[in-house]
């Protein structure tokens, strides 16, 4: 993806967005940041890790390699039913800047706070459409898709600091721990570091108060939907299995086409690193 810039009604008034999605661009990002609101739906179809150091925010797992997203397949189809909402928002994006260009528009704004402009990437594949709507329609607003994209972005912004001051509360419960992932995909190992788990043994080692103090501070869905989904490690894109021809409905055995889940009832094929 290439470098932001403003989005400005002069510079940007023939700018046409896409009827069709493409996430090629997002073909070597290996994972995204997402908020609270989405910890139950991602758990479903991706790992769920959080970054080492200071709390920060929760990410998805995409890719096990640098550079490489089992999430998109080579015509820039997303291979899951659930699509984080840092990635539905591109092209479009917010930037903190001490005062918008002139010109830019200007979607999150408080007195005496950063002023937050709207930007997008000039090269977005879903930008290179010239029968799609006008980014910006006549009277100067934005087209309903440029416009929904904003929303997320908007909202991704204001929901950061809720979901950062809940990963806080993991942090102070002493519950997040540095671990290594070892995967065997055929004859080729793959190893990830530099990210942190919740700890099973230590929420269950909660004093009574400790675990009352933790629901109430609305830590415990980021608990279980992070516990839950690190089996997304032996299941679908990252595991490499990949959406195929459907399986015959006479037949109990997998397509040829996917991806064979009976080697890592083996240990040896995967691994969580204490």
């Amino acid at each position: 993806m290439s470098t932001y810039v403003p989005l400005n009604r002069e510079q940007h008034d023939r700018l046409r967005l896409a009827q069709t999605r493409s996430y090629a661009p997002f073909r070597t990002v290996t994972s995204v940041p997402i908020i609270l609101d989405e910890m139950t739906m991602a758990a479903r179809e991706y790992p769920i890790l959080f970054p080492e150091g200071e709390a920060q925010m929760p990410f998805v797992l995409m890719g096990m390699t640098p550079e490489t997203n089992a999430f998109v397949d080579e015509a820039g189809n997303w291979l899951a039913n659930y699509i984080p909402l840092d990635v539905r928002k591109y092209p479009f994006g917010l930037s903190a800047t001490p005062a918008a260009a002139s010109g830019a528009e200007a979607v999150a704004e408080d007195e005496g706070k950063t002023r937050y402009t709207l930007c997008i990437d000039p090269e977005a594949p879903d930008l290179e459409d010239l029968d799609g709507p006008l980014v910006f329609q006549p009277q100067g607003a934005l087209c309903d898709g440029a416009k929904a994209r904003a929303d997320i972005a908007q909202r991704l912004l204001e929901r950061s600091a809720i979901t950062k001051a809940l990963v806080q509360v993991l942090e102070d419960a002493g519950l997040l721990v540095p671990r290594e992932i070892s995967m065997n995909l055929g004859l080729e190992k793959r190893r990830l570091r530099g990210f942190r788990v919740v700890d099973e043994k230590k929420l269950n080692a909660l004093s009574d108060e400790d675990f009352t103090n933790l629901r109430n501070k609305g830590g415990l869905p980021l608990v279980y939907a992070q516990l839950m989904s690190m089996a997304n490690l032996r299941l679908g894109p990252l595991a490499g299995q990949r959406k195929s021809a459907p399986v015959d409905a006479g037949s109990d055995q997998p397509s040829s086409q996917d991806f064979d889940l009976s080697g890592f009832a083996d240990d040896e094929d995967f691994d969580i690193f204490h």
